[in-house]
């Protein structure tokens, strides 16, 4: 696998358009407290990783730039159930795995 600039562009594209659903679906909330700063800012965070996730898992897959930018910023308006399935799934196929050191699947 080859690492370009074009490849760069595809990737910032996409984390520029998951961040954008991430904010559309802050400011579609009617909750006035979820536009002060810090939770728009985690929110956006959030949205980006899953973005970008979606985007390195089906960035080969489907080859164009539309399908995959149209992923990454659905991934990126619903991030939180967005990054819930991938862990499910990769629990999965894995195994359990330990979310934190106070998760209760961590072994003792």
């Amino acid at each position: 696998m080859s690492f370009d600039v074009s490849e760069a562009w595809r990737i910032a594209g996409a984390t520029g358009i998951a961040l954008m659903g991430g904010l559309a679906r802050v400011i579609m909330r009617n909750d006035k407290c979820a536009l002060t700063p810090g939770n728009v800012a985690k929110e956006m965070l959030i949205s980006g990783f899953a973005g970008l996730m979606i985007f390195l898992l089906v960035g080969n897959y489907f080859g164009d730039g539309y399908t995959t930018s149209f992923l990454s910023g659905m991934a990126g308006y619903t991030a939180p159930y967005t990054l819930s399935f991938l862990t499910d799934k990769f629990k999965k196929m894995v195994g359990t795995v330990p979310d934190a050191p106070g998760d209760k699947n961590v072994p003792k």
